[in-house]
């Protein structure tokens, strides 16, 4: 698949997520903690992306090794909005900066924050 392809599948995917949780009366423009999961091959891969993720204003929710799988998994969780400009660019810096540590983003959550 070329990167283009790619790319629009992933933004078309964020829309219909994005819509999915306005739909539950979510207000997309509030901060919120928003949790991103990755996996690392090893320890050292995954540490080094750690301290420069604590760089940016994650924290480490959860990791650890992975047994069944034979990887290292990790939570990271920063408050940032939902608004579509912003939760894109911030998953495109948590995947860029996991490729360079050799890991592999896997998908974000978060809370829903009501409309008042």
């Amino acid at each position: 698949m070329n990167q283009y392809i790619r790319e629009e599948t992933l933004r078309l995917s964020l829309k219909e997520k994005l819509s999915r949780q306005e739909s539950y009366g979510d207000d997309l423009s509030q901060k919120r903690p928003i949790e991103h999961y990755l996996t690392f091959q090893n320890r050292v891969d995954y540490t080094c992306f750690m301290r420069v993720m604590y760089q940016h204003g994650f924290t480490n929710t959860l990791s650890g090794y992975n047994h069944q799988e034979n990887n290292w998994r990790a939570i990271i969780t920063r408050s940032d909005c939902l608004l579509f400009d912003t939760i894109a660019q911030v998953i495109q810096e948590v995947e860029t900066l996991s490729e360079k540590h050799n890991g592999v983003y896997d998908g974000w959550s978060s809370i829903t924050v009501k409309k008042k």
